[in-house]
């Protein structure tokens, strides 16, 4: 079945876009017919700020027509998703797109039933309900219960399964906190050689008297190198090099 696919896939003449979040289960023959690779980073606050203002901006476009309208304060709406944002950035919890529009429906949600509660408490003491049933509040208590209850639920998973970043990585299926930035220089570069060698690194054979500079295996199977104060480092038949020190 999958030669199959990856025949077809050969030969497509049209756009295929194929969306995955667990790139580390892409083999070579399928990356190879990859023609291009689009990474959709993590959200930073602007793009957090601009959804935000958008999701409010429909809501006003909606209450244009809507029978039953929702106000809101987008100053206060605004300033909270700039400090969920920044609250979170350090553990990597910050709401993606999906989340935040699950947010507002279930903000939205809350303000429903508020509405409505009031209406049975005014029912209940035989009065006309006030005018606040007439309208679904947004408010800002409303998004910090739903902050506070996907907050508690992510801690519950945590603990449950570990951390979804450290699970990907550990099965190599992504690398979340991978970055398009080069990494920073090392402050020195040991050069790997693939044989043992115990002659000093020197243009000269003679070494008495200077610190002598050599790499060799370690036991690990990684090169080293090590520097003797002094001594003189020779090739020995069958072994390490041996060293004499300097009279």
């Amino acid at each position: 079945m999958i030669l199959v696919f990856l025949r077809q896939l050969e030969y497509y003449s049209g756009i295929l876009f194929l969306t995955t979040n667990i790139v580390g289960v892409i083999d070579e023959a399928f990356k190879s017919r990859i023609h291009v690779a689009l990474e959709y980073p993590a959200i930073d606050e602007d793009s957090t700020r601009e959804i935000w203002s958008k999701m409010l901006q429909r809501i006003n476009q909606d209450n244009e027509r809507a029978e039953m309208k929702i106000p809101f304060n987008e100053k206060t709406l605004m300033k909270f998703a700039k400090n969920h944002y920044r609250s979170h950035q350090r553990n990597g919890t910050t709401w993606n797109g999906r989340q935040i529009r699950n947010a507002f429906q279930t903000a939205i949600g809350i303000g429903q039933y508020e509405r409505l509660k009031k209406i049975d408490e005014a029912e209940a003491q035989g009065r006309p309900p006030d005018r606040s049933s007439r309208y679904i509040r947004l408010t800002l208590a409303s998004f910090e219960t739903v902050a506070e209850t996907t907050s508690d639920f992510e801690k519950y998973i945590t603990r449950t399964r570990g951390d979804d970043r450290e699970r990907a990585a550990a099965h190599e299926f992504r690398r979340d906190e991978h970055s398009r930035e080069p990494p920073p220089p090392k402050a020195k570069e040991v050069r790997r050689r693939t044989k043992r060698e115990t002659a000093p690194v020197s243009d000269s054979d003679d070494q008495v008297g200077q610190d002598a500079v050599y790499r060799s295996n370690s036991d690990d199977g990684s090169d080293e190198e090590m520097i003797a104060d002094g001594f003189e480092f020779q090739e020995v038949e069958g072994g390490c090099g041996s060293g004499n020190p300097n009279p």
